[in-house]
């Protein structure tokens, strides 16, 4: 389950670097955060 977290983590910051809008890169980055921490199981 982390190695999935991280390639999706690593997936955003692509997304995030060719992003020309702070606003845009701030939903992605708040998006994933609460994704994160909604389905967050401790395993």
């Amino acid at each position: 389950m982390i190695s999935c977290a991280f390639f999706v983590l690593l997936f955003l910051l692509s997304l995030i670097a060719h992003q020309k809008s702070r606003k845009r890169m701030l939903a992605i980055v708040v998006t994933w955060i609460a994704a994160r921490l909604t389905t967050r199981r401790d395993a």
